[in-house]
């Protein structure tokens, strides 16, 4: 008996798998993203102006022009504060009042209107206060 040996062909299987797997690794591209967190260093904060809030003659809160010198981005914003001191929210130069709330992530905006309007809003007064002039940084 004659022993066949088939033809040495190659298998048809395997050199796919091989092709498809090599595109795959040839065709991927990687990108890497680095996560910068944002720079947290104290930057200065300068008091420019400061009013009181009175209803009926007696102090309700007070207002604070606040400028922080950031670099990049220098804001400016009035601090409301209680009359006790705590503070109450914040209202920036477009009119908007916000609000800090516990568990939240970022403040609430509570008002967008006139400084005596937002001031009420934050102090909770049953209407408008008075806004006295204390001392202003020339």
């Amino acid at each position: 008996m004659i022993a066949m040996i088939p033809p040495n062909r190659p298998n048809l299987i395997k050199l796919s798998a091989v092709a498809c797997l090599t595109l795959c690794v040839l065709g991927c591209t990687t990108t890497t993203i680095e996560l910068i967190p944002p720079d947290m260093s104290p930057r200065p904060v300068r008091s420019l102006a400061r009013w009181g809030v009175e209803m009926d003659g007696r102090r309700v809160g007070s207002l604070v022009l606040i400028r922080v010198e950031d670099r990049d981005h220098p804001e400016q914003f009035y601090v409301v504060k209680h009359a006790d001191g705590q503070t109450a929210g914040k209202i920036d130069l477009q009119g908007r009042a916000w609000r800090e709330e516990p568990f939240r992530d970022r403040p609430v905006l509570v008002a967008m209107d006139t400084m005596a309007q937002d001031l009420m809003v934050l102090l909770e007064l049953p209407r408008q206060p008075a806004i006295v002039l204390l001392e202003a940084d020339d």
